[in-house]
C-alpha cells in the first residue's frame, strides 16, 4: 500500500496529468453545449430515464483510461529504479495498475460533478423543472449520485485497464494507439457479426444507465449489471496479460 502512495504522489506532480484533466473540462463543456442546443423538451429526469444522461458520462472513460496510460507509461530507467528496490516484478506491476487506476477517480469525479451540477443548472435557467411535472428533487438526486458512483467505478476500471497497457508496451503513445485500435475493432467485430451483447459501448452505456432506465436500444446489451460484468471481464483479462507481459518484458 506503501508504494501505492507514492506512485499517487509522484502522478500529481506529472504534467502530463493536466492535460488529460483539460480533456476532462473540455468533455464537459461539449456535453453541456450540447444539452443546451438540443433542446426537445426533455426534463433531466427524462434524460436519466432513457439512458441519454449516462450516455454522456461515457465521454469521462476513454480520458481515464489514456491517463492510466500516459501516467503509468515512462522510461525504462524509471522501471529499473523501481526494481531494483522492490525486484518482484509481480509487486511493481500491481502498484503500478493499482495507482493508474485510483489517480483517475478524483478527476473523473469532479468532471461529473461539473457535468451533472451544470446539466441541473441548465435545466433550471431553460424554466424547466429538472424531475419534470412533480417535485421528486430528492429522487432526482439520488439518481445522479447513483450513477456518479457506476461512472467512478467504471473510471477506476478503464484506469486500470490503461496502467496495464502502459506497463506493458512502456511507450504511451504506442500504448493509447493499441487501445484505440482495439476498442474500434471489438466494435465492428460485434457490428458484423449483430452481436451487441459483445460489445463494450453498448455494455458500458447499459451499466451507466442503471437498473431504473428504460433500455437503451432493442436488441442491445444485457441488463445493466451484465453490462458492468463484461466491462469488468475484458479489464480483467487485459491485466492479467499485461501481468504475463511484464514479467517478462526487457528493459531497455
Amino acid at each position: 500500500m506503501r508504494g501505492v502512495f507514492k506512485e499517487l504522489q509522484r502522478f500529481a506532480g506529472r504534467a502530463r496529468g493536466w492535460w488529460v484533466a483539460g480533456l476532462l473540462l473540455v468533455a464537459v463543456v461539449v456535453l453541456l453545449g450540447v444539452m443546451v442546443l438540443d433542446d426537445d423538451g426533455r426534463t433531466l429526469a427524462e434524460r436519466v430515464a432513457d439512458g441519454g444522461f449516462a450516455s454522456g458520462a461515457l465521454a469521462f472513460v476513454m480520458p481515464a483510461a489514456i491517463a492510466g496510460i500516459v501516467l503509468v507509461a515512462g522510461a525504462s530507467g524509471e522501471l529499473r529504479a523501481m526494481l531494483a528496490v522492490e525486484p518482484r516484478r509481480e509487486v511493481v506491476y500491481r502498484t503500478k495498475v493499482s495507482a493508474a487506476a485510483l489517480v483517475v477517480v478524483p478527476a473523473v469525479a469532479a468532471a461529473y460533478l461539473l457535468y451533472a451540477g451544470g446539466a441541473w443548472g441548465v435545466h433550471a435557467a431553460a424554466g424547466m423543472p429538472a424531475d419534470g411535472a412533480g417535485p421528486d428533487t430528492a429522487g432526482l438526486a439520488a439518481e445522479l449520485a447513483w450513477t456518479g458512483l457506476r461512472v467512478l467505478a467504471l473510471a477506476a476500471a478503464a484506469g486500470a485497464l490503461g496502467g496495464a497497457l502502459g506497463t506493458m508496451i512502456g511507450r504511451w503513445p504506442v500504448a493509447t494507439l493499441v487501445l484505440c485500435i482495439a476498442l474500434a475493432t471489438i466494435e465492428r467485430v460485434c457490428r458484423g457479426l449483430d452481436a451487441p451483447e459483445w460489445s463494450l459501448t453498448m455494455n458500458a452505456r447499459a451499466w451507466l444507465a442503471g437498473p431504473h432506465a428504460v433500455a437503451l436500444t432493442p436488441g442491445g446489451a444485457g441488463p445493466w449489471w451484465m453490462g458492468g460484468l463484461v466491462v469488468l471481464g475484458v479489464v480483467a483479462v487485459a491485466v492479467v496479460v499485461g501481468s504475463l507481459v511484464f514479467r517478462r518484458r526487457e528493459l531497455r
